[in-house]
């Protein structure tokens, strides 16, 4: 689920950078006037935050939990 949540906040913010770059550069409290970041790095990171949302999802919703096999010396 933490994957799924970090995933989406940071899915968002790429998305923000990619539709307002200016807004998202002059929010930048170190350096509000420089240049804007470009959308090609913004869509980079906007795959690879989606991706860690869907194998959150999968690791979440979709894998199969293992049934772990008692051994000789487990107690019941």
């Amino acid at each position: 689920m933490l994957l799924i949540v970090i995933g989406g906040i940071a899915a968002v913010v790429y998305a923000m950078g990619i539709i307002d770059p200016v807004g998202t550069k002059m929010a930048d409290d170190g350096d509000p006037f420089g240049a804007a970041p470009s959308w090609q790095a913004g869509a980079i990171g906007l795959v690879v935050s989606l991706a860690v949302v869907g194998m959150g999802g999968w690791l979440t919703f979709f894998r199969r939990p293992t049934s772990r096999q008692p051994e000789a010396g487990d107690a019941e």
